[in-house]
């Protein structure tokens, strides 16, 4: 295990606890087969539809299916393109904002530039940027 004291990394390796397995999260295979030395990659997929919006109203709150709020919602979530880290930064955010705010975020969303990032996409970097 990696780590000291309490503070451990990574999953023990069947019965030998001199071994473990870490886990590495990336978009981008390469980076995991070639750079990290990955043995296994396993690709997930964006979250879609209702499974993005079920995450995003569970951390935003209810509040996002007001008539008001709820059609800036769907575009502050689009603007996240699937991502979950990208869905709960935005979401938690803002929760409890009121409606000015989710424009002015929706705007700021829409207008950041990505920077030159291998495999990064501009919306995922414009929503977590």
């Amino acid at each position: 295990m990696i780590g000291r004291g309490r503070t451990l990394v990574g999953i023990p390796f069947k019965d030998d606890q001199t071994m473990c397995k870490l886990v590495l999260v990336s978009r981008d295979a390469n980076l995991l087969r070639k750079d990290m030395g990955a043995q296994k990659y396993f690709p997930i997929q964006p979250l879609q539809g209702e499974e993005a919006w079920h995450l995003f109203k569970n951390i935003a709150g209810d509040s996002v299916e007001g008539d008001q709020l709820r059609p800036i919602a769907i575009k502050v979530l689009d603007e996240c393109g699937g991502l979950p880290i990208a869905i709960v930064l935005i979401a938690t955010a803002l929760k409890d904002e009121n409606v000015a705010v989710w424009k002015n975020a929706l705007d700021e969303l829409r207008s950041c530039a990505p920077t030159n990032i291998r495999g990064m996409e501009k919306k995922v970097y414009t929503c977590v940027h």
